[in-house]
């Protein structure tokens, strides 16, 4: 039986204990942490998401600007983050973003960059709403066609 060492907790365990990798480049591989500290590690993170949530936020905004795979990246590679994880608390705090349902970062002026004075937390319906509106007008006046 094949047998593999846990990178966290340091056992020699079965392979069955260890999730394989699906697809990507990795495909046919196990992971490096057992099923048992995996699950471990995924609820100490949430934890902190949790107590923390202007880091999801700057963990979102850095992955759709700068990785070329994020599936929004297209929408996003001309647009830069110049917010820092200080900056997006301040937001979260400036705006009220704790007390809202689902909230999300917005730029008032989508065309340009994450910067402090360009950015703000709204709800996530409202957000929805301005970029259809946005699209709307773009398609309908045709400024620069239909996204």
């Amino acid at each position: 039986m094949n047998r593999k060492q846990c990178f966290k907790c340091k056992e020699i365990k079965l392979i069955e204990n260890f999730r394989q990798y699906k697809s990507g480049i990795n495909k046919g591989y196990y992971f490096s942490y057992c099923m048992n500290c995996m699950s471990e590690y995924k609820k100490n993170r949430n934890k902190h998401l949790n107590k923390y949530p202007w880091h999801r936020t700057y963990k979102r905004i850095k992955c759709r600007c700068y990785w070329k795979n994020h599936k929004g990246h297209k929408y996003y590679k001309n647009i830069k983050n110049f917010l820092s994880v200080v900056d997006i608390k301040f937001l979260w705090f400036r705006d009220g973003a704790s007390s809202m349902q689902r909230p999300s970062i917005d730029r008032k002026n989508s065309k340009e960059d994450y910067t402090l004075d360009n950015c703000r937390y709204i709800e996530l319906r409202e957000n929805v709403r301005r970029g259809s509106i946005e699209r709307w007008r773009r398609y309908w006046l045709n400024q620069e066609g239909f996204k």
